[in-house]
């Protein structure tokens, strides 16, 4: 009986102290990871490019992707990617272009393409922005 009266009393005690104590809420932590998965890319400009092709000795049309930025108030053009129509994909390159020269490329490239770029395995790229 003495065991039974000292087992309530504990658990009344029990209950009295611990009403005092307030209830603590959780919430969860958002995970950076989780959040970084879904950043979105930034959208680069699509427009064509044309390339002398060696073989069929003429210019061809490639689709490029070009990120136009301003340093020091002059514009700046790179291009970021170049599409692969025979593996249907994107490939990386992020060159940076330069303005056509009339005395290097010819007159009749300078008055039809304002930029130009350097791109391995396809060589230069001319484009207008």
């Amino acid at each position: 009986m003495k065991r039974l009266l000292i087992t309530l009393a504990g658990t009344l005690f029990s209950f009295i102290v611990y009403s005092q104590v307030p209830f603590v809420t959780y919430e969860a932590v958002p995970n950076d990871r989780q959040q970084n998965t879904y950043r979105q890319q930034p959208q680069h400009q699509i427009t064509s490019g044309y390339y002398y092709d060696n073989f069929t000795k003429a210019f061809k049309r490639i689709k490029i992707k070009i990120n136009s930025t301003s340093t020091y108030g002059q514009p700046q053009v790179y291009i970021r990617s170049v599409y692969n129509a025979q593996y249907n994909m994107w490939s990386d390159c992020n060159n940076k272009a330069s303005k056509v020269n009339i005395q290097l490329d010819g007159e009749t490239i300078s008055n039809s393409f304002e930029w130009k770029t350097q791109v391995l395995n396809i060589g230069t790229i001319y484009f207008n922005n």
